[in-house]
């Protein structure tokens, strides 16, 4: 026998006789009273003093680093925005807006526009590049994260968040 099937037959047997001791099953409603029957979904009031409830408001966001990414306004080491309903009504060093709700945006980067930025796409683009960069000198008995980081610091390979090469390795 392989190694990989008795290493998946025994990882199955095991957790078919864990499943079979432990029991499995519906939990009786008497042991799951007080953690889920009491969820319910917001109502229209509750949600009413929310940003984002859907009315026209005016929102101030104060005080960020602010990234326009667009080269007629640039960037801003502190500045504020103004959000009008859905529009982006003002993006300026100062803005006094008395009839806004103000969000102390202090310590924080502020993406205009974008909603969600935090990801890690460029890691997926990455990947079918950066195995082209470790056949190039790394070697074998060398852990992942040793021979990545040696051969970006050492220069024996380009930085693989080039462009380029990331949109070329892609296609």
């Amino acid at each position: 026998m392989r190694r990989r099937d008795f290493i998946c037959t025994s990882a199955s047997g095991l957790a078919g006789t864990a499943l079979a001791t432990a029991g499995c099953g519906r939990v009786p409603e008497s042991q799951n009273a007080g953690r889920l029957g009491n969820l319910r979904s917001a109502t229209p009031q509750e949600l009413q003093g929310l940003v984002g409830d859907g009315r026209r408001r005016r929102i101030l966001l104060r005080g960020g680093v602010v990234l326009t990414l667009d080269s007629r306004l640039g960037d801003f080491e502190k500045a504020d925005i103004l959000i009008d309903g859905k529009t982006i009504a003002e993006i300026a060093p100062t803005i006094s807006a008395s009839d806004a709700e103000i969000v102390d945006c202090s310590g924080t980067i502020v993406l205009p526009g974008f909603v969600t930025t935090h990801h890690h796409q460029y890691e997926t683009l990455q990947r079918s590049n950066i195995p082209d960069g470790l056949l190039q000198g790394a070697w074998p008995q060398e852990s992942y994260n040793s021979v990545v980081q040696n051969i970006w610091t050492a220069g024996r390979i380009a930085n693989p968040q080039n462009p380029n090469s990331i949109g070329l390795s892609n296609l």
